[in-house]
């Protein structure tokens, strides 16, 4: 899909989104919630069209200069833009009831509390499914370029420009972490590292959700390692998947196995909230395998 229609297919999901809003504040007798005071000024639509365009002019400026390949920005078949615009038009009166009443803990409870930090129990962009569900990430990409008019991959990929300047600076390790997508913005990543990493937790469904991060890493050359995360100790599954995604390429040791917890809730990493625990052996374990498989060149 290239910038064009993918700009027309997203403002037309936004333009329809409003008149869903406004027949739903009809429909509740004209009730809306307070509108949000701004000190400063607001950039009207004109505006940001304006801006839009300078932004497909920057990406087609990097691409002349070489930071990163044409980008396609292929959203996925047909059917699957049909599938994500269907969810994401389902979900709209349950949005603007929870945006009016401000709504966006409703995943939040006895069943859910505790399970992970407090920040990844909540309802983005007031959606059902808080972050966790497959139909909530596929609402959540919609969502994003909706709000952005179709403008977010071009977004994402400005960030390769400061990386390219690092590079030249001389910065040797660059770690960029991805969505597992086959979008220009993954694959623009791919291109111009020289080892990958795919985590995997030990189940059927995460195994396959690595398929499309895998051909693109095949289809690119590049060297890569499945890693197995969030792991339990041991048991049948482990063993499992552990030779499943042997089959499929190289597994990455050690496995990571679920015990950071306690120092993700603390808003730490392992090595920092117990340097001598298991976790941490675990990820220096980890960076010591992907130094050794690119002989110290890491990007």
């Amino acid at each position: 899909m290239s910038q064009l229609p993918r700009v027309a297919w997203y403002v037309g999901h936004g333009l329809v989104l409003r008149r869903v809003s406004e027949a739903a504040r009809r429909q509740d007798g004209g009730r809306s919630r307070p509108r949000h005071r701004v000190d400063g000024p607001v950039p009207d639509r004109s505006r940001i069209y304006a801006d839009m365009a300078k932004l497909f002019l920057q990406d087609l400026a990097n691409v002349e200069s070489g930071i990163y390949p044409l980008p396609e920005d292929h959203d996925g078949s047909l059917s699957t833009l049909i599938a994500r615009s269907r969810l994401f038009f389902a979900d709209l009166p349950e949005i603007h009831r929870r945006r009016e009443r401000r709504a966006y803990n409703e995943v939040l409870n006895q069943k859910t509390r505790g399970k992970r930090p407090r920040y990844y129990l909540q309802n983005f962009h007031f959606q059902s499914g808080g972050w966790m569900t497959d139909d909530s990430a596929d609402r959540y990409d919609t969502q994003v370029e909706v709000f952005l008019n179709g403008t977010a991959n071009a977004m994402r990929r400005q960030a390769l420009r400061p990386l390219l300047a690092f590079r030249r600076a001389g910065f040797t390790l660059a770690i960029i972490d991805t969505p597992a997508t086959h979008s220009a913005l993954s694959l623009s990543a791919i291109s111009v590292s020289n080892m990958c990493l795919i985590p995997a937790r030990p189940s059927p469904a995460d195994i396959e959700a690595t398929l499309p991060t895998l051909g693109a890493v095949r289809k690119l050359g590049k060297p890569f390692a499945f890693v197995l995360n969030q792991a339990p100790p041991r048991g049948y599954r482990l063993s499992e998947a552990a030779a499943a995604l042997n089959a499929a390429g190289v597994l990455a040791l050690p496995y990571i196995v679920q015990r950071h917890q306690d120092a993700l809730g603390a808003g730490f990493g392992v090595t920092e909230f117990a340097p001598d625990g298991l976790a941490a052996q675990e990820i220096l374990g980890l960076w010591q395998f992907v130094e050794n498989e690119s002989e110290g060149d890491c990007r």
